[in-house]
């Protein structure tokens, strides 16, 4: 018998994903701001990767990984927080000869399968035009009889679930592991990615901000920060929000106070969180706690948003580090273990549709 999908059904992998956010910030948890400490991972990308094949998590799982927590008895943890960034599945962690830690509660990552279905054409001048598109080799089109059927490939969400390296006996440690150094400085990443950027950045405005009508970004002077990090990250915040400019990614940026502003808030911060991730900075963007009700009252109303901010913040870190550095942020970094045929659980969200959206 064929199982057949609930509207209920459909929503239950995104709401299980914003569900995962939503917790960490009622916990207390600064969103959007690395929860370990910079002396863990030096000049190291410290995203969540898999254990096996070394690839890094994107989209929706690198943030929903990066807030991964557990309860161990006396308090919750962020798994990330103790300086190891591997996770795996369960199958893959037993492959090895691991095991999983008695009582260890998994995480969810996401991705999509399509799922090939035909819907019958009813128009009789659409039958007709089905009809000869098939006689021209149209592959799209399938003829039985009278009837006449179009093929859809319709993307269904799945999730899988992944062990962090804490929970599994018998992987290696991660000192033991070799983890390639990047080759250059947080900072001199950071700048190097503002430059290439082609973003011009006035400094000595009294708040960080982006004026697209401008084309500029505009930086409080950097002695007022408490920290480069904290510096970097608010403008590498600022540069997220440039790529919206025609010229580069064309978003349509809303008004402050308006939904649209903060889903453009929100990819904006994620963009950051990612990025500032791949290159080691342990900053924080000031002035954006205001921010906060707005990600929970949109994650909240449609548990969607969360995918959707995360898919633009990718493609937003992408730009950004592709004009930085030449290639995209998937790249693969060996962490001591790999698989024969290099199992992927890691699988980018299909395209959603966008919003207008905003800034600032």
């Amino acid at each position: 018998m064929v199982k057949r999908f609930t509207p209920a059904d459909r929503m239950a992998p995104y709401e299980r994903a914003a569900q995962a956010v939503l917790d960490a910030i009622r916990r207390g948890v600064d969103p959007w701001r690395p929860s370990w400490s910079a002396a863990v991972n030096i000049n190291v990308p410290f995203v969540p990767v898999n254990a096996l094949t070394g690839r890094q998590y994107r989209g929706v799982n690198r943030i929903v990984l990066s807030f991964a927590a557990f309860d161990d008895g006396d308090d919750v943890k962020i798994c990330m927080a103790g300086g190891d960034p591997r996770f795996c599945t369960f199958n893959q962690a037993t492959g090895r000869g691991w095991r999983i830690k008695k009582g260890a509660k998994g995480f969810p990552v996401f991705f999509y399968k399509r799922r090939e279905s035909t819907l019958a054409i009813d128009d009789p001048g659409e039958v007709d035009e089905a009809r000869l598109a098939a006689d021209r080799g149209d592959d799209s089109f399938v003829i039985e009889g009278e009837e006449v059927f179009r093929k859809r490939s319709i993307p269904i969400l799945k999730t899988y679930t992944v062990f962090h390296a804490s929970q599994i006996d018998g992987i290696p440690a991660i000192e033991d592991v070799i983890v390639p150094a990047l080759g250059w400085a947080s900072v001199e990443a950071a700048e190097q990615i503002a430059a290439a950027s082609g973003v011009p950045v006035i400094h000595g405005s009294t708040q960080a901000a982006y004026v697209p009508a401008l084309d500029k970004a505009l930086m409080p002077a950097k002695h007022s920060f408490s920290s480069a990090a904290d510096y970097y990250t608010t403008l590498i915040h600022e540069l997220g929000h440039a790529t919206g400019h025609p010229s580069r990614l064309a978003r349509m940026f809303g008004m402050p106070g308006t939904t649209d502003y903060a889903r453009e808030e929100l990819r904006a911060e994620m963009a950051s969180f990612m990025l500032c991730g791949e290159i080691g900075l342990n900053g924080k963007i000031e002035d954006h706690a205001s921010y906060i009700d707005h990600y929970l009252k949109l994650l909240e109303n449609d548990p969607r948003e969360l995918f959707r901010a995360s898919k633009d913040a990718q493609e937003i870190a992408d730009w950004l580090y592709e004009r930085a550095f030449g290639q995209r942020l998937d790249l693969v970094f060996d962490y001591g273990v790999r698989t024969d045929d290099n199992e992927r659980v890691m699988i980018d969200v299909a395209d959603i549709d966008g919003y207008q959206l905003a800034l600032l």
